[in-house]
């Protein structure tokens, strides 16, 4: 704000907070055009102000956290963008002591693919724009039981941990951790606070015991990548059958 505008702005207030209550005697309205293509001028000063945040933030978005041997992109039954979210997060979450037994996710919390190539910092805050945070529910073998008919009933999900069979939306075989399920267990759910909180259908979800695993979905998924290349591993997420819509 410029010195002229904030003299106007006390001098407003000023004059509003002197004068005597007041009483509307008129209304009317008009409507204003807010995208004027035509107005080009650009505010140098202000240009100028933000030029050294823009380049710091370039900075941080440029870097390189990974290199992938394929594109990774989202689609249902299961497919490598997805893996690779499920994957990530059951992976930073473990390091986090936290130990689920599988994870689930939702297909459109995927905002865009990642390349072949560089993965910046940039193309994971494009893929995860939310802040929303990693959670591990509680699950009984009946709450469980409504997660997979769910998915079934989705098509498929991002899941990491869950393997299972359907044919449209009857599930046919489920395994959680290479292990037949279990309807007499309790199984520790790995999902986004948004899911947890019944976003996206999952109404199931809200209600059941949960703990905070206090890392971010985007923050998991950076700290994946940046573990894998202190390994000097490759991101090569592939499709490997844990969504299997028989036909």
């Amino acid at each position: 704000m410029t010195k002229y505008l904030q003299s106007l702005f006390f001098v407003s207030v000023l004059f509003v907070s002197c004068r005597s209550p007041f009483v509307v005697t008129k209304n009317s309205s008009s409507q204003y055009k807010f995208t004027d293509t035509s107005f080009t001028d650009i505010d140098s000063s202000l240009e100028k102000e933000i030029d050294p945040y823009r380049e710091k933030m370039n900075v941080t978005m440029n870097q390189v956290l990974a290199y992938s041997t394929h594109s990774l992109e989202k689609g249902l039954p299961e497919s490598r963008l997805g893996n690779f979210l499920a994957d990530a997060c059951m992976f930073s979450a473990n390091e986090k002591g936290t130990s689920p037994d599988f994870a689930v996710f939702n297909n459109g919390g995927l905002r865009r693919p990642l390349p072949q190539g560089q993965i910046t910092r940039g193309d994971v805050f494009e893929l995860m724009p939310f802040e929303n945070e990693l959670v591990i529910l509680t699950a009984n073998g009946e709450d469980v039981k409504k997660i997979y008919n769910f998915i079934a009933s989705k098509g498929g999900a991002p899941v990491s941990g869950l393997q299972m069979h359907f044919r449209d939306s009857m599930v046919t075989n489920v395994l959680i951790n290479n292990s037949p399920f279990d309807s007499t267990k309790t199984y520790r759910v790995l999902t986004s606070d948004y899911l947890a909180n019944g976003g996206d259908s999952f109404n199931f979800f809200i209600g059941l015991p949960r703990q905070s695993v206090s890392l971010k979905v985007r923050d998991a998924l950076i700290f994946y990548l940046e573990e894998q290349t202190k390994k000097n591993k490759q991101i090569s997420t592939e499709i490997d059958g844990r969504m299997i819509h028989d036909k």
